[in-house]
């Protein structure tokens, strides 16, 4: 009996086996970080891609509208001339 006992050890703590399964670990969640990362970068990238595309229409659309603005301005300015060189009375006509 006192053989048999001798036999059995209780298992022995060594680094060397468990190091390169931490480093493992590590390495995974580092990746696992980095991956999300970028995921969210494109994902915000994407985003901000079309806020600037609707930023762009809408700069677009404004300036179609300030020149129709500004045509339909001159338009008026331009009948209100003749209107108010129509409206003018003449030497002739005033007593």
């Amino acid at each position: 009996m006192n053989e048999v006992s001798s036999s059995i050890r209780a298992p022995v703590f060594r680094l060397s086996v468990l190091l390169p399964w931490f480093f493992t670990v590590v390495f995974a969640a580092a990746a696992l970080v980095v991956g999300f990362r970028y995921e969210t970068a494109q994902a915000e990238y994407a985003l901000l891609e079309q806020t600037h595309t609707l930023t762009e229409l809408e700069l677009k659309r404004l300036r179609a509208q300030l020149e129709a603005e500004r045509i339909l301005a001159a338009k008026l300015a331009a009948d209100y001339d003749v209107l108010k060189a129509a409206a003018k009375p003449t030497p002739a006509t005033v007593p």
